[in-house]
């Protein structure tokens, strides 16, 4: 009975914020909801739920045979078109219409709470204080706001952990699922990494399985899927986003370097971020850092950072996809106890990232627009951003390579690379 209540703790504070705001929305509608709204949020200028509604009218047009990723004529807006993966298209098998919008996004939300039943029990007081700050931030509440699909893909990767963390026949299930999540935002495919500290036969099943996914979706989708891949677009690094891409854009934006200088500013930040990475990993490796917090802790912490540094990586992303902090932070609260690190830290790092933008918003209105007091305030807060983010993934990512280098794959690969630079 003991971890029922901190189990219970993060569907609770969840579901008081639905409330309050449901509340807030019933007596004053719209008009009482907004100021809250735009002060918190900054970006509140769609209807609710405008990324479920752009799966509802997108629905609506494919059943009509018009291809959505090329525009959604179905959409109040509709200059813009689908940007989820092929696989979200077999909604299209349902009578779905717009009129279902908020029951979809509801649904979402309630997988949301549900899954966060499951994850591992923070103990300390400060741990859930920083987890409910999470789930009350801006980032947390654009994803509700939104009627985003994330919250969904988050459940599904809820369930891929928590099965994993079984035998036999969950162990299946657990990457089945994972495998799914990827299908659905194509991120999660991160997590099958977890298999990377298990044996060669695991590992080339898991290979072979993603591979097999992949070509499977390639011959289904056709030309489905490089058109879902053109819908990811470049934003401003100004913007509400996170991303090792985003230094680079700023570069770009003031006139620092060409297009060709952003993909080397990637490309050195990521090579720097692996080289970090790595040493910091050769220092976990002294302590048992699994040991220490213990198996599901461990499983859930490791395939979030999984998740996070992937999406850090791969591309930019609108800060909602923060929720997926919420697997990674009872990890790092349990292993504050560990002497010499700084997993707290990490911890406050990534629940601050979700309050960056509108903090940064608010400090620009105390000047005049295009002053260069406006200026240094929008590039400073960008470099915090960017230190920050790269602070927090160095630390993720070092733990996922403290997972892997303790796996017989990578130490018959060390292995066989000593023999050869003594051969």
């Amino acid at each position: 009975m003991m971890h029922i209540a901190p189990r219970l703790f993060l569907p609770l504070v969840f579901t008081a914020m639905l409330a309050v705001l449901g509340a807030v929305y019933l007596i004053g509608g719209d008009a009482a909801l907004r100021p809250f709204a735009s002060f918190y949020l900054i970006h509140y200028d769609l209807p609710p739920f405008g990324d479920a509604y752009g799966i509802t009218s997108a629905m609506v047009c494919e059943r009509q045979g018009i291809e959505t990723y090329l525009g959604n004529p179905c959409h109040y807006k509709p200059g813009l078109g689908f940007v989820y993966p092929p696989i979200w298209k077999l909604l299209g098998l349902l009578p779905m219409q717009t009129s279902w919008t908020a029951p979809i996004a509801f649904g979402f939300m309630a997988a949301f709470a549900a899954a966060l039943t499951f994850l591992p029990p923070i103990e300390s007081r400060r741990g859930r204080v920083l987890a409910a700050l999470a789930l009350i931030s801006p980032a947390t509440l654009m994803a509700v706001d939104y009627g985003n699909n994330d919250m969904l893909v988050f459940a599904v990767v809820v369930a891929a952990i928590v099965a994993l963390g079984k035998e036999g026949w969950g162990q299946r299930l657990g990457y089945g699922l994972m495998l799914l999540a990827g299908l659905m935002k194509f991120f999660p495919f991160a997590g099958l990494g977890w298999a990377g500290q298990g044996s060669w036969r695991k590992v080339v099943l898991v290979l072979a399985a993603i591979a097999g996914t992949f070509g499977l979706q390639a011959v289904l989708a056709g030309e489905q899927l490089p058109l879902s891949l053109a819908s990811i677009v470049t934003m401003s690094a100004g913007s509400y986003v996170f991303g090792i891409k985003s230094l680079g854009i700023a570069a770009f934006e003031m006139g620092l370097v060409g297009p060709g200088g952003v993909m080397v500013i990637q490309l050195g930040f990521t090579l720097l971020l692996l080289a970090v990475s790595w040493r910091m990993a050769t220092r976990f490796m002294g302590q048992d850092l699994q040991g220490a917090i213990g198996a599901d802790h461990w499983r859930f912490l490791v395939i979030g950072a999984l998740l996070v540094v992937a999406a850090y990586l791969a591309s930019q992303n609108l800060v909602y996809r923060l929720i997926f902090l919420l697997l990674v932070l009872p990890g790092l609260d349990a292993l504050r106890k560990v002497p010499g690190e700084s997993f707290g830290r990490a911890a406050v790092i990534g629940v601050f990232a979700m309050f960056l933008f509108p903090l940064r918003y608010h400090l620009q209105s105390l000047f005049a627009p295009g002053s260069m007091a406006e200026f240094m305030v929008t590039l400073g807060t960008i470099l915090l951003r960017e230190a920050l983010w790269f602070s927090f993934a160095a630390t993720l990512l070092g733990l996922v390579f403290t997972h892997l280098r303790s796996g017989p794959v990578w130490q018959d690969l060390t292995r066989l690379w000593r023999q050869r630079q003594a051969g």
